[in-house]
């Protein structure tokens, strides 16, 4: 959806219009809520966009909790940079376990799990071995925290 998508219009959450919203980040937000309540119906979800409605993330318990933000890179989604994708995780006793990241423009869907690895398309890999900030790439965003 996100791919051929022309529901880039956005709505802002914030006063100083820094923070967008898409149609497009609610519908992916519902559907991914919606499909783990019918997979997972004891476990919890915390997704962006609703906590962004509620005016605060709820605070983590014991109980396992979904961690949904239904586009990851929602000013580059606008924008019609192919730089956004859906990132889900998963905690159980307010431990991160899980981590989903799917690319939409790639069809690459990584998974990381605690203990035992991290995966690409169900290949197993692995980070480098540089070992130096200097040989890194570095990637950063400055956010949506505007506070002095």
């Amino acid at each position: 959806a996100m791919k051929a998508c022309k529901r880039r219009t956005p709505v802002f959450k914030d006063a100083l219009a820094i923070d967008p919203v898409t149609a497009t980040d609610e519908e992916n937000e519902a559907y991914v809520t919606r499909v783990i309540a019918e997979r997972f119906p004891n476990h919890e979800v915390i997704g962006e966009e609703a906590s962004a409605k509620l005016g605060s993330i709820p605070e983590l318990t014991e109980k396992t909790t979904w961690i949904v933000d239904p586009i990851d890179g929602t000013q580059n989604f606008v924008h019609g940079a192919p730089l956004s994708v859906v990132s889900i995780g998963m905690c159980s006793g307010a431990i991160p376990v899980l981590g989903v990241v799917y690319d939409p423009y790639r069809d690459e869907l990584f998974v990381g799990v605690a203990n035992e690895g991290s995966y690409l398309n169900g290949d197993r890999i692995q980070s480098d071995s540089n070992g130096t900030l200097q040989k890194a790439l570095v990637l950063t965003d400055v956010g949506y925290e505007r506070s002095e």
